[in-house]
């Protein structure tokens, strides 16, 4: 991983926080948590709605299914897990995605618990519905190894001539000739010597929401202002260049379960024999409990689902609020980014009315674990080159909670997550919370918590940062991923997307990369 701490965030008590970026040969799928999942339609007709034509739904679960291929369970699991799945979501591609031989026993209690909640089932979050599912993994069943961009997408044509991969080295900047791109320059990190790579036909940008920024800026494209306060050559002045950031805010709530089932989600980490038993078990059979992915049981709602009795208030305050007086300053000075911010803000009070777009998400793999995540955040963060170091990290500010309304989304999602704890199904466990505490009750106090510590501004999710969007609302790339101002660099990453969608992110970025291969190939005749 990348070593990479935000800035201080304001109305979290200025603490700071881990900005995951994989520093590895596949990124961020060989570090994920293999969650394979998709949003709802609408987080992608948003897209379209955009000013980008032939970015929608339906347009790319084409680019779903042929990224990935979909194995079944043999019959005895699937009937002792009640897992369900449908093959026409999926492909032949590349990533392997299964669901796992194994589970721990809690989990069948947690499903009644979604039942009593009336939360509809879907069939593993694959064709675009919200609901409850059995959360697929990218994980080879033939081998229970994780399937990656690097399995899936490198190692077959690793050999091939007309391919070289360079590891161990840093973008510092592209080259130009005049506005079109010829290159770029490398920094060796082992050797500290500098050379040149060049470029016959484009250059295809993908280093994540992160870095894709800015390797822009530092090459003189970006927000003006910014470059000039690190002393680099304004080439195109492009304000959305590390605007529009986006991740998925997080509370981590905690239970302690009083009568717990043997084994548990604790077992690995607290029995020294099961951790053992289950590894030789693993290296030897491919079996048991470390088959399994980070979680594999989620929860994605909409907020007229969560909250029906206030949802209409939250949209309301939202619309009723004055574009600029949550955004981050940069904003003030370009009309263009407000705009685009506008338009977005349109897009989400109809998602929060809608019983068909998600806003809440609840991942669960049995067990007091209860991560909470908001799916739809109104704040928009930055990522900026530091000016007293411009070829060091960049500078990632999630702006958290800058947004009031991120805050009540929030607590609205920390209390439906409480009503599923306290379900009778689940009261078998006799859990007990432990965070926030079941002391803290107003909203006042929730506040208090989720401020020093209870939320996280990421889920690892970091999207956005150059938003797919029209240049006069803020754009960075047009519909064909192409840079404005600039000629031959394409973005092919989760950094264009103009809305996160309410997922975790891998899925779509590999659908994103697949529509962006035909975009290109298209572009040049192939």
């Amino acid at each position: 991983m990348f070593e990479i701490n935000s800035a201080p965030q304001e109305n979290l008590q200025n603490q700071t926080f881990v900005a995951y970026a994989g520093k590895v040969l596949g990124g961020g799928s060989i570090v994920n948590g293999m969650g394979y999942d998709r949003g709802t339609q609408p987080d992608y007709d948003a897209w379209g709605e955009l000013g980008n034509d032939g970015w929608n739904w339906s347009n790319l679960l084409t680019y779903f299914k042929k990224s990935s291929t979909f194995t079944p369970n043999k019959q005895g699991t699937l009937d002792k897990y009640n897992y369900t799945y449908d093959l026409s979501a999926y492909g032949s591609g590349p990533v392997q995605v299964s669901l796992p031989e194994w589970q721990y026993p809690e989990m069948p209690t947690f499903w009644d618990a979604m039942d009593e909640m009336n939360i509809n089932k879907v069939q593993e979050g694959a064709l675009g519905e919200p609901g409850s599912f059995w959360v697929a993994a990218t994980t080879d069943p033939k081998y229970q190894t994780r399937s990656s961009a690097r399995t899936a997408y490198y190692d077959p044509i690793a050999s091939r001539s007309n391919l070289k991969v360079v590891t161990g080295v840093q973008v510092q900047e592209i080259v130009f000739s005049t506005l079109t791109a010829k290159g770029v320059k490398l920094l060796d990190r082992d050797t500290g010597k500098t050379y040149t790579a060049y470029a016959d036909m484009e250059l295809i940008l993908a280093a994540g929401a992160i870095h894709t920024p800015q390797i822009l800026q530092l090459s003189g494209v970006g927000p003006a202002s910014v470059l000039k306060a690190a002393g680099v050559k304004v080439k195109v002045d492009l304000p959305g260049v590390g605007n529009n950031f986006q991740d998925h805010p997080t509370a981590y709530l905690m239970y302690n379960f009083n009568n717990d089932t043997i084994p548990n989600t604790n077992s690995l980490t607290n029995n020294a024999t099961f951790n053992a038993t289950s590894y030789d078990e693993y290296v030897t059979n491919k079996t048991g409990p470390y088959t399994q992915a980070h979680g594999n049981g989620a929860a994605f709602l909409p907020l007229t689902k969560i909250a029906p009795d206030f949802y209409e208030s939250i949209v309301e305050k939202l619309g009723a609020q004055n574009a600029t007086a949550y955004l981050p300053e940069m904003y003030s000075a370009y009309p263009e980014l407000v705009a685009g911010y506008e338009a977005q803000r349109k897009i989400q009070i109809e998602q929060f009315s809608s019983d068909a777009a998600s806003m809440y998400e609840f991942s669960f793999q049995g067990g007091g674990f209860a991560i909470t995540a908001l799916q739809k955040p109104t704040s928009r963060g930055t990522v900026y080159i530091d000016p007293t170091n411009p070829s060091g990290e960049p500078i990632v500010d999630y702006h958290g909670l800058q947004n009031p309304v991120d805050m009540d989304l929030l607590l609205a999602s920390i209390r439906y997550t409480r009503q599923i704890y306290n379900t009778s199904a689940l009261s078998v466990f006799e859990p007990v919370e432990i965070a926030p505490g079941a002391q803290f009750q107003t909203d006042d106090e929730l506040k208090a918590q989720i401020a020093s510590g209870l939320v996280y501004p990421t889920f690892a999710h970091p999207a956005s940062s150059c938003a797919m969007m029209p240049r006069n609302m803020g754009g960075v790339v047009d519909s064909g991923l192409q840079v404005y101002g600039i000629k031959k660099v394409t973005i092919v990453d989760a950094s264009i997307m103009p809305m996160i969608p309410g997922t975790h992110l891998q899925a779509t970025v590999y659908a994103v990369a697949e529509k962006a291969a035909d975009i290109i190939k298209a572009r040049h005749g192939a």
